[in-house]
């Protein structure tokens, strides 16, 4: 696991047009193929999965591309939302640079990028 000065901390909640909670997944890939953290670096893995939970709620550890020892810098975040009864969602996601390992991130307010070919 990387240093929580590499980290941020992303949240999200998610209702249908109900108000009723969720179910399902968010799955998160860094732009990057390879990314490396600290000194001699340490190949990472910016793959992961997050299950919302009973109240639609996620809250997930993720690598900061702006956080010092991370090469490449700067990368962005493709976000797949797989929820159960609705159309999966696809987008790309910037972490901020000035982002704190302290707080917490909305998903549903980072701002989406274009990726470029």
């Amino acid at each position: 696991m990387f240093p929580d000065t590499q980290s941020v901390t992303v949240v999200g909640s998610f209702t249908g047009p109900d108000g009723l909670p969720l179910t399902g997944y968010v799955y998160y890939s860094a732009t990057e193929d390879r990314v490396l953290s600290g000194d001699p670096g340490v190949l990472v893995r910016c793959d992961g999965r997050v299950e919302l939970s009973e109240t639609g709620d996620i809250r997930s550890r993720w690598l900061n591309p702006h956080a010092a020892g991370v090469t490449p810098g700067g990368w962005n975040y493709r976000v797949i939302e797989a929820f159960h009864g609705c159309e999966t969602s696809r987008y790309t996601v910037a972490i901020p640079e000035d982002a704190s390992p302290t707080e917490d991130l909305d998903l549903n307010t980072l701002a989406r990028v274009t990726e470029t070919a």
